[in-house]
């Protein structure tokens, strides 16, 4: 329970701070809002996901790489690419979001490839536009729906995620 308190204490919290932000800005948007504060709170519950939310919605399309430190423990990647040789390659990797939430929300449809100097996750990073792909969010006291669309309330562009790392830590 308290856990729960906490989360809603925070999420308020962000919620409170990114409303007086934009409105002494004077660009109040309640879309732009929603998706500030998904990268704020990102931040905390998901920080791969915050940063690929942030690079997408005010980025330059750059690669964006990110750290390998969940990416090489999380069991979907680990599954992936445990299975993998030197040289070898999984096209596109997919799951069910309870399989591993943290990882659902930054990239889902990677692929894995193995190299002598070890792994590597990449995905393409676009977000639908047609108001029919959504993204599940367990917040443990309650889940809330996110349609993907919500981020082209900016000047958005697509990017390259990358992780690499040497091992895995199963």
């Amino acid at each position: 329970m308290k856990i729960i308190k906490k989360t809603i204490f925070i999420l308020m919290t962000l919620f409170l701070v990114l409303f007086l932000y934009i409105a002494v800005k004077g660009d109040f948007n309640p879309e732009r809002m929603k998706v500030q504060t998904l990268i704020l709170g990102g931040r905390i519950i998901a920080p791969e996901a915050a940063q690929i939310l942030d690079r997408y919605t005010s980025g330059s399309g750059d690669t964006l790489f990110l750290d390998s430190g969940y990416f090489q423990k999380s069991p979907v990647v680990v599954n992936a690419a445990k299975k993998l040789k030197v040289g070898e390659k999984v096209k596109e990797v997919k799951f069910i979001q309870d399989e591993d939430w943290r990882l659902s929300y930054a990239l889902n449809g990677f692929a894995v490839s193995r190299s002598p100097k070890g792994y590597e996750i990449k995905q393409y990073i676009v977000f639908d536009k047609t108001k029919k792909v959504y993204t599940n969010m367990d917040l443990k006291f309650t889940k809330i729906t996110v349609k993907d669309n919500i981020a082209h309330c900016y000047p958005c562009k697509p990017f390259w995620a990358i992780c690499r790392f040497t091992t895995l830590k199963e």
